[in-house]
């Protein structure tokens, strides 16, 4: 039996079918890394890891979420910007954070809504504090018996005009947010895009229902 009742989730998108797994580790570090992802798989995790915050994002597309992002900030580039774009991407409660010197503090990582991990900590804090994470978030089953995946956000969306390629394959468009402030943060990362020419604000109804224009 898995951890925290997390058997293989897949979701379909376009026809096709993406594994999901339970944690997505950020660790530029490899020993830290190796460690703390050793220990999550022998505790029963299914776990992703990224050595750069690109690659990290990558795996927090909204087809493929995990249901926690664990994030280690020693010798993280930029570790700020990163945060703030997180939690555009999760929700606050799904992130754990580790500290390290001379990066942000924990009380700041506290206020963003993150979980702080203060080092020196033991491996095993770390994976229990995950582990209790994912339990958190563990999705619950609907009539037909099927898992449902935990969604990062609920209410609004973003739909965008692009000068060439689909907006689609852009990572914010198609994810929800659950607040329209979120809304807005996303749309700003969206914005960055430089085949990005504007950005709208829809609710997550059926139909949508246009909120604003988003111009930076």
């Amino acid at each position: 039996m898995r951890a925290g009742n997390s058997l293989d989730r897949w979701t379909g998108v376009h026809g096709a079918e993406f594994h999901v797994p339970d944690i997505v580790l950020l660790a530029t570090e490899w020993q830290p890394r190796a460690l703390i992802r050793a220990q999550l798989i022998e505790e029963g995790f299914e776990v992703v890891c990224a050595n750069t915050w690109p690659l990290m994002r990558r795996h927090l597309r909204p087809e493929m979420k995990p249901r926690v992002a664990l994030v280690d900030l020693k010798g993280l580039p930029d570790p700020d910007s990163v945060l703030h774009d997180l939690r555009v991407l999760m929700k606050p409660e799904c992130v754990l954070v580790l500290t390290a010197l001379g990066t942000t503090s924990p009380a700041n990582i506290e206020r963003m809504g993150f979980h702080a991990l203060s080092r020196p900590i033991a491996i095993e804090q770390v994976v229990r504090a995950a582990a209790d994470a994912v339990r958190s978030v563990a999705p619950s089953r609907g009539a037909s018996g099927s898992q449902t995946k935990e969604r990062c956000a609920e209410m609004f969306r973003l739909n965008a005009r692009v000068k060439r390629g689909v907006a689609s394959d852009l990572d914010e468009v198609g994810a929800r947010y659950d607040t329209l402030e979120h809304a807005r943060e996303a749309a700003r990362l969206l914005s960055r895009h430089d085949v990005v020419t504007s950005v709208m604000i829809t609710t997550d109804d059926v139909p949508p229902a246009f909120v604003e224009w988003v111009v930076y």
